[in-house]
């Protein structure tokens, strides 16, 4: 059973008001801001720390980009779905047309959104990579320069020897040294830059140049080494103080004369040297060079990564529900498709409205409001039917992406192929299951519309009789 009745009206112009602006907001990562926010987020890059949830941030804006896309690309399939049970629901030839044309236009979008994301996501999703590699890498570094005040804690002199550094006989001292701070402590970037970070979303589009700080490649920071020395433990005499934290003459430090011990090693505290790295020479994007063999990731390699992610984003594409019956009728593709429904075999090639002419007849005119005629029926019409013994009633909306699809597009077939056989037989006369003459009488094939009853042979024939076709809706 199929309860065809919609209860739709006029959209509030609230709802229409809300819909655009969903629109607007699905397309404000793509919106171009000025020369000032374009930099902000990359020149407001002053530590390593910065870089590395720059890079981070800029990644999850890259494959959010994808992910979009991928869920643009579900919308249009479900609505595509929806728009194809209703035209086979559909009561009358014009809505079922309409119907059907809105479909193929909506598939149409899925199909060149599905190549469009089998062609840019690689390039988008291989620099978000890209750039966590070398965050990963970044924070390495941090880690390995992130130091504390030196503890020893062993200690083994050597006895003399010749030192080719020094060019004579030199006595060695190896310390077991504790320098890094393990502490859990938070990745802070310089102050302010998390607000600036913020904005990175609405820059992908026209950033040009990115910072790195120190050096092009993250490795470890230099570090400062503070020795301390008494006396002359080179030629103290091989009596040591190994296993303590320092090298000398003595056990106890205090009664050293000869030592030699270290008191700091540390990284420079607050790098600030920042390297520029333009994204593009003359239009075209940087070459990455050859890659390292140990595998750090170069500021290059990491601008070059960014470009071809740039150059490839991609924009968001709505469903068919978004666009008013205007931009429906101007487009060349839903032209060219009502035109095949409408029985034109070759597509018009006056250009102006002869183009229009079809997609206008179509939608009924370029005032239409789709949403009211066409979709919010998809949310208010159901179709109920048993399946097996399980009772399915649901709106054709929610059957588009539910479970059931299949179940309510088989008996929406059904149902249009039911449809077009009735409309298909002239009027008066019955279907092939009743039209049979054979074995009536003469009364019975008499009042018969199409059967004639011979009296010379007795018998009952069909006749062929000049028939009207009962004219479409």
């Amino acid at each position: 059973m199929v309860d065809g009745r919609a209860s739709g009206g006029k959209l509030s112009r609230r709802h229409e008001e809300n819909s655009k602006k969903k629109i607007a907001v699905a397309a404000l990562a793509f919106t171009k801001p000025t020369e000032a926010e374009n930099s902000a987020a990359a020149e407001g890059i002053k530590t390593r720390r910065d870089e590395l949830k720059f890079n981070h941030a800029l990644a999850e804006a890259l494959r959010k980009n994808v992910r979009q896309a991928q869920g643009n690309l579900q919308n249009i399939r479900t609505e595509t779905r929806a728009l194809l049970l209703a035209a086979m629901l559909a009561d009358t030839i014009k809505q079922r047309q309409a119907y059907s044309v809105i479909a193929a236009y909506s598939d149409a979008k899925a199909t060149a959104l599905k190549a469009t994301i089998d062609t840019k996501s690689k390039q988008i999703i291989d620099a978000a990579d890209v750039l966590e590699k070398r965050s990963a890498q970044l924070r390495g570094a941090i880690f390995a320069a992130k130091t504390k005040a030196v503890t020893v804690s062993g200690s083994i002199a050597g006895a003399l020897a010749n030192d080719p550094d020094f060019g004579g006989t030199a006595k060695t001292c190896t310390l077991k040294l504790s320098v890094h701070d393990t502490a859990d402590t938070a990745c802070d970037t310089s102050a302010n830059y998390d607000d600036t970070l913020a904005t990175l979303a609405t820059q992908i589009n026209n950033l040009k140049t990115i910072y790195t700080v120190c050096d092009e490649t993250p490795i470890t920071e230099q570090l400062t080494a503070v020795i301390t020395s008494k006396g002359d433990f080179a030629s103290s005499g091989d009596t040591t103080a190994d296993g303590t934290a320092y090298c000398g003459n003595h056990a106890t430090r205090s009664s050293a004369t000869h030592a030699i011990s270290i008191k700091e090693l540390h990284g420079e505290s607050n790098p600030t040297r920042t390297i520029p790295q333009n994204l593009e020479n003359d239009g075209t994007c940087v070459k990455p060079g050859a890659g390292r063999k140990d595998g750090l990731i170069t500021i290059r390699e990491t601008a070059a990564s960014k470009c071809n992610a740039k150059k490839n984003l991609i924009s968001p594409v709505m469903p068919v529900s978004s666009p008013s019956a205007t931009q429906l009728i101007d487009d060349p593709t839903f032209q060219k498709l009502a035109a095949l429904a409408s029985g034109q075999n070759t597509p018009q090639t006056t250009g102006g409205k002869n183009d229009k002419a079809a997609a206008i007849q179509l939608l009924g005119s370029d005032e239409t409001n789709l949403k009211d005629k066409y979709f919010t029926p998809l949310e208010n019409q159901h179709v109920e039917f048993n399946l097996g013994e399980e009772l399915i009633r649901t709106s054709i909306k929610s059957a588009a992406s539910g479970d059931n699809y299949g179940a309510v597009l088989a008996f929406s077939a059904g149902k249009a192929a039911i449809q077009a056989v009735q409309k298909d037989i002239p009027k008066g006369v019955e279907t092939e299951a009743n039209d049979d003459c054979t074995g009536k009488g003469k009364d019975d094939c008499n009042n018969k519309t199409g059967c004639k009853y011979n009296d010379k042979y007795r018998n009952a024939k069909k006749t062929l009789q000049k028939l009207q076709r009962r004219e479409h809706q």
